[in-house]
Order: C-alpha cells, then structure tokens, then sequence
C-alpha cells in the first residue's frame, strides 16, 4: 500500500532585509505561512460573435501572511523589521525578500519585493497568542 506523509517541520522560512539582517526558522516555531497571489492567471471574455477568448496573465504579485507566536524571537525580527522600513527611506522599504521551502511537497518559493501592509493587530490574553503579519510582494516564484 503506497501513502505518503507531510511534516509542517520540513518547512524552513529564510527572511531578510539588507539593513536588518535576517531570521531562520522551520516548522511549528513559524507558524502559518501563506502566500497568496493577487491577481488570476487567466481571464475570459466573450467576443461581439460569441466567440470566448482566453487571456493568460504573467501577474507574479501577491502577499505573505505570516501567523507567529508573539512571544517568539520570530515576533521580535518582524516587529523590528516593520518598525525599520516604515521610518527608513522609502529606497528600503520594499528590500526584503524571502524564501520559503518544504521539504516533503518540494516546493520552493522565493519572493521579493516585499513590504508590510500595517503592524498586526495585537492582544493580550491568559496565554500568548498569535498575531497575523501581512506583507506586499512585488515577486512570487515557485520552483
């Protein structure tokens, strides 16, 4: 019988920014990590004669949303970083790139351009929580 597994912790997440350094994690002290595309590869539209044409798009621009613990050292890095680019020249702003892998699927994402969107929203609670990092990406591969 042939199955497969998938571990979270063959997930590693690589994030710099040339004026702030950068922060190596893997698996459950990220997190969740998506990235989303923003626009659709394709598009269709009906022709005057009725004819649908469909239209592929190369948009490569989307977001990284990033939940993390925030009483972790991954918290500290993002808040720092935040905290740099949005009082830094605007030439800094949007130097940070990253680079997302997991092992058990093989997919590997690199991504650049990126700068945030806001601080996340924060409570406090009985127990530490999570707070949700979104980011802009001007450049979405997956290898």
């Amino acid at each position: 019988m042939a199955f497969k597994t998938y571990s979270f912790e063959d997930t590693t997440l690589n994030i710099s920014h040339p004026s702030v350094g950068s922060w190596s994690g893997y698996g459950t002290g990220l997190g969740t990590v998506t990235v989303s595309y923003s626009e659709n590869i394709s598009s269709m539209q009906v022709a005057a004669d009725l004819t649908v044409v469909v239209s592929k798009h190369a948009y490569k621009h989307g977001t990284l949303t990033i939940s993390v613990n925030q009483a972790s050292d991954f918290n500290s890095f993002l808040k720092k970083l935040v905290n740099y680019v949005k009082t830094a020249n605007p030439s800094e702003f949007a130097l940070t790139t990253a680079i997302l892998r997991n092992g058990t699927t093989g997919d590997m994402w690199t991504l650049s351009g990126i700068a945030p969107q806001k601080m996340p929203d924060t409570t406090y609670d009985s127990q530490s929580g999570y707070l949700q990092y979104v980011f802009n990406v001007a450049s979405i591969s997956n290898n």
